[in-house]
């Protein structure tokens, strides 16, 4: 019987945890060329906390306009981060009554939290999203940083980022072929080559290994 009391404190103590524990919050994840978002639509199924998720493309970033914004002091907030979850830099923390203003991520992901305190104010807000396109550096693909190919066999890189993409192919100083996005040329021999791609907002090289298979030798 000693032991029951702790135990039944233990369970009456995780009870009142759970009773107090804000709602679990509810996503809307959003996607287009634009859009949007206010706060009836956010909070129509009347959860504590609502989360928001803009996705744009690759090599896009999100503008969003509030043309309307009026949470009364103290009864809840809007939290904007730079990315997919509140791991992200946070960009601002928004209540009151707000003139239309702006926010901007540095990438592909926006997350807004709107978390409403006194469940009886009157809040509201309206705001307009879009997609921009950035500039983004070159990223060399390779096949494989260790290519095994035949004599007179084709050996390749690509690169993707902002266009246009200027590719070099090179074997040590000695410049073999060039090429706009992708840049090829026929190996004769074993060796290390590296690929560079240029583009307006920078530069990026890779190296990698050929090793020649079925090479003809001369017979003594």
């Amino acid at each position: 019987m000693d032991s029951f009391w702790p135990l039944a404190v233990t369970i009456l103590s995780m009870s009142n945890l759970i009773s107090v524990s804000p709602t679990r919050p509810c996503s809307f994840l959003l996607k287009g060329s634009n859009g949007v978002i206010d706060y009836k639509t956010v909070m129509k199924e009347e959860k504590n906390c609502s989360q928001v998720l803009i996705t744009a493309p690759s090599h896009h970033k999100i503008v969003l306009n509030f043309t309307a914004f009026n949470l009364v002091s103290g009864s809840g907030r809007v939290e904007i981060y730079d990315g997919r979850d509140k791991n992200q830099s946070l960009l601002g923390n928004y209540t009151g009554t707000r003139s239309s203003f702006i926010v901007q991520s540095t990438g592909r992901y926006l997350l807004l939290v709107v978390i409403k305190t006194d469940p009886m104010a009157i809040s509201n807000f309206t705001a307009v999203y879009i997609y921009t396109a950035t500039k983004a550096r070159p990223r060399i693909l390779l096949p494989s940083r260790l290519i095994r190919a035949v004599p007179e066999h084709f050996v390749w890189c690509s690169s993707e980022g902002t266009p246009p993409i200027n590719m070099s192919l090179m074997n040590s100083s000695t410049t073999l072929a060039y090429g706009v996005g992708i840049v090829r040329r026929k190996i004769d021999h074993d060796g290390n080559y590296t690929c560079i791609a240029t583009n307006a907002v920078g530069t990026e090289s890779k190296t990698f290994q050929v090793s020649l298979i079925g090479k003809i030798t001369a017979s003594i």
